[in-house]
């Protein structure tokens, strides 16, 4: 498994709250760790597909998940903090 995330930038108007991310995972358990605002719920809102980028793709073993974010949405566990 491999989760490739390219430049992503992701703005609300004006704000930019995501700005050029890159990260590739492989299999395995990762957190998002960071300050109130700092944008770890609008990056994994991009991920799951629920909100798009501005800019940038999210590539599930080299498929572009806007292209088959239903598959890929069945293999994805998030927790939030709060429900």
């Amino acid at each position: 498994m491999t989760l490739e995330i390219n430049n992503i930038t992701k703005k609300f108007e004006k704000n930019i709250v995501l700005n050029d991310i890159s990260v590739v995972l492989e299999s395995g358990v990762y957190g998002l760790l960071g300050a109130n605002g700092s944008g770890k719920t609008t990056l994994m809102r991009v991920i799951c597909g629920v909100i798009k980028a501005n800019e940038g793709t999210v590539i599930y073993n080299g498929e572009d998940t806007n292209e088959k974010s239903v598959p890929f949405r069945s293999i994805l566990g998030f927790l939030p903090q709060d429900f």
